[in-house]
């Protein structure tokens, strides 16, 4: 189909033919067994396999598919809410048949959705899959990003702070006051440890209310007066982070300052966000990861327009070989 030459099949199927595996806990290791399915974790070619493996992931009209290694999401976009999730659903129909014919079992019992929508909404319309109705949450962890129903983002900034500063206590004794370190080499552990913690995701989560963006900022502050040894009273954004070269919180990027985050799933959240109802799905299933670039969601920032509301549904799968 794909005209491969048939020496190139001949060499993959060497590759990944018979390959052996053993499990190790501590000293002990288990018998070895031959792997099914699957592809070495690690491999150099194992993302280019993925990729191939996965190509024909079934897609449809009404629906976009985007895909982030064993992370996949599902648009799909009605006036209608009913419609919606009748879009929903005939791809999670579709996508559940290929899967059990390239054998990945999903873990339905890990499925959950989540309905974004500027009010309550009462009466949400069914998702299923296996003939099971997918509960709807609060909120969805995609990619390492929280989503919460309403999009103000509060519970994926109560995520950074709580991670921030469990990773300072532990870096406390090399950047502490009192330290002994170089003040450069601070700056380095909080520019290459702390302050990545801080900002990854910001194009997406970064259009958040200024009172919480105003939290990062306080840890920031703290950190940066900790390192430069700077009174309680001095002032940091001023003086001291032109000082250090960090650009504060409050001027982190913002949805759309990205250009290289303007992909067509970005595009197709932003211009069509006049329409009320947009349903997003999205599938985890345990494989080799594969380097794809991330699907970010975007909250619309035109207070004229309405918020749209929004379905994710999340599950896991796994292989299961012959």
């Amino acid at each position: 189909m794909y005209k491969t030459p048939p020496n190139l099949v001949q060499l993959l199927n060497s590759y990944l033919d018979d390959r052996k595996f053993v499990v190790r806990i501590g000293n002990s290791s288990s018998e070895s067994k031959t792997m099914k399915a699957g592809i070495p974790q690690g491999g150099k070619i194992s993302p280019v396999l993925y990729s191939i493996y996965v190509n024909d992931i079934p897609t449809t009209h009404k629906t976009l598919l985007g895909m982030y290694a064993d992370d996949t999401t599902i648009l799909a976009r009605n006036k209608n809410p009913k419609y919606t999730a009748a879009a929903i659903n005939q791809h999670l129909q579709k996508l559940d048949d290929w899967f059990v014919k390239w054998k990945i079992a999903l873990n339905v019992s890990k499925t959950e959705a989540v309905y974004f929508a500027k009010g309550e909404k009462k009466h949400k319309p069914v998702i299923k899959i296996k003939n099971k109705i997918i509960p709807w949450s609060q909120q969805a962890k995609y990619l390492g990003i929280i989503l919460d129903n309403k999009l103000t983002w509060q519970s994926h900034i109560s995520s950074i702070k709580t991670k921030f500063r469990n990773v300072t206590r532990k870096l406390y004794p090399l950047i502490a006051r009192d330290s002994d370190m170089k003040r450069k080499y601070k700056i380095l552990i909080y520019t290459a440890i702390l302050r990545p913690i801080i900002t990854y995701g910001c194009p997406i989560w970064g259009s958040a209310a200024k009172s919480n963006i105003n939290k990062l900022e306080v840890l920031e502050n703290n950190i940066i007066r900790q390192i430069c040894k700077a009174g309680w009273a001095i002032p940091v954004s001023i003086p001291l982070h032109p000082f250090l070269f960090i650009t504060p919180c409050r001027v982190l990027p913002k949805p759309l300052d990205v250009p290289d985050q303007q992909t067509s799933l970005v595009r197709f959240l932003i211009e069509e966000l006049g329409v009320p109802h947009i349903a997003i799905t999205t599938i985890q299933h345990d494989s080799q990861p594969v380097n794809l670039p991330p699907f970010p969601l975007l909250p619309h920032r035109d207070s004229n327009q309405q918020n749209p509301a929004a379905q994710i549904v999340k599950y896991s799968t796994y292989h299961t070989g012959d």
